[in-house]
């Protein structure tokens, strides 16, 4: 299906999904700023909580960041005893790392006020609303990865 959107229109679009994201950064960062934890932190975090890593690359793939990223971020959690590191006995080359009493507090805290700002987000919104938008943004991210992937950037 050919798009019959002006160059306008898309700007217009592509500049509001931008500022709602900027604008949900920005409401997450002030709700959790009194913990003392960066929002890229809380999100490795998050993700250490609900998952077995198997290596620093993993994380830097699944958040789309540099693997130094992941590491300095994972520096910093330990430094501030959110997580704790040991070397694996069967492969010293990788680490175990274990989230701490602190860090699982935080985390705990933190979903609270994140699902504050989220609720918040949408309040207004029907259901058929959501899913008609988050099927949008599916087609989106599925043409962007098609584009990427095919490097057809044609005019």
């Amino acid at each position: 299906m050919e798009s019959t959107f002006t160059p306008e229109e898309l700007r217009m679009m592509i500049r509001k999904l931008s500022y709602t994201d900027r604008l949900h950064h920005s409401c997450i960062e002030k709700n959790v700023q009194e913990l003392g934890i960066h929002r890229n932190q809380h999100m490795i975090l998050m993700y250490l909580s609900n998952n077995e890593v198997e290596s620093q690359k993993a994380i830097a793939e699944k958040f789309n960041i540099s693997t130094a990223a992941v590491a300095t971020t994972l520096k910093t959690l330990e430094k501030n005893g959110y997580i704790m590191r040991a070397a694996c006995e069967d492969d010293t080359r990788k680490n175990n790392i274990a989230i701490t009493e602190k860090g699982i507090a935080v985390i705990e805290t933190s979903k609270k006020k994140f699902d504050i700002v989220d609720k918040e987000m949408v309040k207004g919104i029907s259901r058929e609303q959501f899913d008609t938008f988050c099927e949008i943004l599916e087609l989106f991210q599925n043409n962007l990865i098609e584009l990427e992937s095919n490097n057809n950037f044609k005019s």
